[in-house]
């Protein structure tokens, strides 16, 4: 049986590959968000979003780098803004459209019973861990 040749240096066939993967894992994430299983749609809303970083170059150390030293040598690279907002520019009109986005009011009284809990260990140690890891 003879396999399939391995694509040329320079080919586009990771990238491809990588964005089907996305794809596929963003359905997932919907679909199990949708069936209730939200620790399930949450794994695989990180891998989509795992693979369109990798698949955007931007877990490199120098993309990082230039985007936030504005005074380096080479000059800003603004190439991470860009992909945050093409990403922003797709995900909104999608998040509206299969009715992921609630009213303002609803959420303005959420985010204010959150807001208004009484801070706890959990929550102080989580923010010490956090800023000591970042």
């Amino acid at each position: 049986v003879a396999s399939a040749p391995a694509p040329a240096p320079g080919s586009d066939a990771v990238a491809y590959e990588l964005f089907v993967l996305s794809l596929v894992l963003a359905g997932g994430q919907y679909m199990a968000g949708k069936a209730g299983a939200f620790r399930g749609a949450a794994v695989l809303g990180g891998a989509a979003f795992s693979s369109s970083l990798v698949l955007s170059s931007m877990p490199k150390p120098s993309r990082v780098l230039g985007f936030l030293d504005f005074t380096g040598k080479r000059g800003w690279d603004p190439t991470l803004m860009f992909v945050m907002g093409g990403a922003l520019l797709v995900a909104l009109p999608f998040f509206q459209a299969l009715g992921l986005a609630s009213p303002f009011r609803k959420k303005q009284a959420k985010v204010y019973k959150w807001a208004s809990r009484k801070l706890d260990a959990k929550t102080v140690v989580g923010a010490v861990l956090f800023g000591a890891g970042w």
